[in-house]
C-alpha cells in the first residue's frame, strides 16, 4: 500500500480540507472580481455588455453542469489528483486573464474555470466525508461555505481597492500566485482514502444517480434546499441591487449596503447553524426553524410590510437563508457512504435550477405586468416576487417527510 492511501494524520488532513476550502473562496472571490471589473474588461478587450454577458454565463453554466460529474469524479477517481488539477487549471485560466486581450481565450479560460471550480465546495465535503468525525460534518461544511462567502467580500474590495493604481489584469497577476501556492498546498496535503473504490461503469454511475432521483425521500431532501435557497438566489446573484433600488427607491450605494448585509449574514449564519446543529445532535428543528422564520421574512421583505426595519430583515434574511445547509448534512447521513459525492453533485446542480428557472421568467414577468395590468414598476416587483414566500409556504409540508438522523450516519 502507498503512502498516499494511509490514513493520513489528522494536521494532514485539516490541511486537506483547509485548502480545499480556501479553493472554494479563492474561486468565489475571482466571480466577484469579474463583476466589479466588467467595465474595465469591457474597454480592455473592446467588447459589448452582450459580450461580457456570455463571459458570466459561461462560467455558471459550466460550473453548474459539472456538479454531477464531479460528485462520481471525487466519489470512484482519485481526490489527490483530482484537486491538484482542478486548482492548477483554474490559477491558469487566471494567468491568461492577467495577459490576455483576446475576448475567445478569456472565454475559454472562463469555462474551463467554471468546470475546475466545481471541485472545490465538492472537494471540502469529500474530505470532510473520508477522514473527520461524521457528527463534525455540518459545522465544517458552513465553515467551507464562510470561506466562500468570505471570499465574494473579499473579491469587490480587492478589485476596488485597486481601482485607479492598476488594470483588472494586475489584479489577476496577484490571483495566479495565491493559486499557485494553493496548487503546491493541494499537491502536498490532500491524500486518498484507503477505502476510495476502483473506476466504475457507465452503468454503475448510471445506478447511483438514479438511486437519488428516484427516491422519494432524496428528493424531497433536494427540494426543500432548492426552494429554501432560491430567494437567496435571486437577490444575491440576479435582481439584489435592481430590486433595493427599483422597490425600496434606495441608492445604488444603500442597495449595496443591503447585499453586503446578506453576505456578512452568510458568513455567520453558515458555520453557526453546523455548530448548533452539531452540538443539539439533531437536524431537523434547526431546519423547520430556518424554514419558518424565512417564510416570514420573505414575506416581510418581499411585499414591504415592514420597511422601517429593512436592515435587521435583510441581515436575517440572509441568515436564516443557510439553513437549507442543514439538508446537506441530513443528504449525506442518510446516504451510503460511497456515492455521497455523486449524491451531494446532483443536490448542488439542482440547488441552483429554481434561480436558472426564475430569473428569465422573473425578467419577463417585470416587463410585462405593467402594460398588461396598468400597475407601476414598484407595483409589478411586489406582484412577482411574492411568488418567492409562497414557493417556501408550499415547501413546508416536506418537512413532515425528511427524517431525523441525529447527527448520525444512518446508512453507511
Amino acid at each position: 500500500m502507498s503512502s498516499n492511501s494511509k490514513t493520513p494524520s489528522l494536521f494532514i488532513t485539516l490541511m486537506a480540507w483547509l485548502t480545499c476550502s480556501l479553493f472554494y473562496g479563492y474561486s468565489s472571490s475571482v466571480i466577484s472580481a469579474i463583476t466589479t471589473a466588467s467595465s474595465d474588461m469591457q474597454e480592455t478587450l473592446s467588447i459589448s455588455k452582450f459580450d461580457f454577458g456570455i463571459i458570466t454565463s459561461t462560467f455558471l453554466l459550466s460550473y453548474a453542469l459539472m456538479h454531477i460529474p464531479v460528485g462520481i469524479i471525487l466519489d470512484h477517481y482519485s481526490v489527490r489528483k483530482s484537486m491538484y488539477y482542478a486548482i492548477g487549471g483554474f490559477t491558469l485560466g487566471c494567468a491568461v486573464i492577467s495577459v490576455s486581450q483576446s475576448y475567445h481565450l478569456v472565454l475559454f479560460s472562463r469555462l474551463m474555470m467554471g468546470i475546475c471550480s466545481a471541485f472545490g465546495v465538492l472537494g471540502a465535503f469529500k474530505v470532510a466525508t473520508d477522514f473527520l468525525p461524521r457528527n463534525l460534518f455540518a459545522t465544517l461544511a458552513g465553515l467551507t461555505v464562510s470561506a466562500g462567502m468570505l471570499g465574494a467580500i473579499l473579491g469587490t474590495s480587492f478589485i476596488t481597492k485597486l481601482n485607479g493604481l492598476g488594470s483588472y489584469q494586475q489584479a489577476f497577476s496577484y490571483y495566479t500566485y495565491f493559486g499557485a501556492l494553493l496548487t503546491l498546498s493541494a499537491f502536498i496535503f490532500i491524500k486518498d482514502s484507503p477505502k476510495r473504490k476502483s473506476s466504475p461503469s457507465l452503468n454503475n454511475i448510471s445506478q447511483e444517480i438514479q438511486s437519488v432521483l428516484c427516491n422519494k425521500m432524496s428528493m424531497q431532501i433536494i427540494l426543500y434546499a432548492m426552494i429554501l435557497y432560491t430567494p437567496y438566489l435571486m437577490l444575491k446573484d440576479t435582481y439584489g441591487i435592481e430590486f433595493f433600488e427599483q422597490y425600496y427607491n434606495t441608492t445604488k450605494e444603500q442597495a449595496s449596503e443591503y447585499m453586503n448585509l446578506i453576505l456578512i449574514a452568510s458568513v455567520f449564519a453558515a458555520p453557526s447553524l453546523g455548530i448548533i446543529s452539531d452540538y443539539l445532535g439533531k437536524r431537523l428543528p434547526l431546519l423547520k426553524i430556518t424554514g419558518v422564520l424565512l417564510f416570514f421574512l420573505s414575506a416581510i421583505i418581499f411585499t414591504k410590510t415592514i420597511p422601517a426595519y429593512l436592515s435587521i430583515n435583510v441581515f436575517l434574511f440572509g441568515f436564516c437563508s443557510w439553513g437549507f445547509l442543514i439538508a446537506f448534512s441530513i443528504f449525506k447521513e442518510t446516504h451510503s457512504e460511497h456515492i455521497v459525492s455523486t449524491g451531494l453533485g446532483v443536490m448542488n446542480s439542482i440547488n441552483m435550477l429554481g434561480g436558472i428557472i426564475l430569473a428569465p421568467l422573473f425578467g419577463k414577468a417585470l416587463e410585462t405586468i405593467p402594460n398588461l395590468f396598468e400597475v407601476t414598476e414598484m407595483q409589478a416587483w411586489k406582484i412577482t416576487f411574492c411568488i418567492l414566500p409562497l414557493l417556501i409556504l408550499c415547501a413546508l409540508p416536506m418537512l413532515r417527510s425528511i427524517p431525523e438522523t441525529h447527527c448520525k450516519q444512518v446508512r453507511t
